[in-house]
């Protein structure tokens, strides 16, 4: 079901795709309210920091200094960004 959303998605993106967002939570409740599918929610303590665009990264990094440390022993998860160059293909 995502995948089909996706590509109608696809369809409909705008001029510049890199700032065109497929918002899967909003898609996933579409799906919930039209009773199509079911979710288990997963219980965490731990806290999630969203990054939407290169310019976030800082406050992430700032927020989670040891990122990647207690699971990527020697690897941040936070490394640098690399800006996008090319267009994304279509599918």
């Amino acid at each position: 079901m995502l995948e089909q959303g996706f590509a109608e998605f696809l369809k409909e993106v705008p001029a510049n795709p890199l700032k065109a967002e497929y918002l899967i939570p909003t898609f996933i409740g579409e799906l919930l309210s039209q009773n199509k599918i079911s979710v288990k929610v997963l219980k965490t303590n731990d806290a999630w920091y969203g990054m939407t665009y290169k310019e976030d990264v800082p406050a992430v990094r700032e927020l989670c200094p040891d990122a990647g440390r207690r699971h990527l022993p020697g690897r941040p998860v936070l490394g640098p960004v690399k800006s996008r160059t090319k267009q994304p293909e279509a599918i």
